[in-house]
């Protein structure tokens, strides 16, 4: 019997390009898209949560940095 599966490989390159939509011009048409269609705001939860993990980092690099 023959297991499908999905390298782990794809799932990363798939997150990061996620991650890195806003920055980069030719995916942001897609995500806007997909933003759209969702109904139960799962992009805008993500987003939320992608924005205040990007501030702690922030302030823990300046927090390093005065030390």
């Amino acid at each position: 019997m023959v297991v499908p599966f999905i390298p782990l490989g794809y799932i990363f390159i798939f997150a990061g390009l996620f991650l890195l939509s806003s920055y980069v011009p030719f995916l942001k048409k897609p995500i806007d898209k997909l933003k759209k269609k969702d109904k139960k705001n799962r992009f805008e939860e993500v987003e939320e949560k992608i924005e205040v993990a990007e501030e702690k980092l922030d302030d823990k690099i300046v927090e390093d940095e005065k030390n």
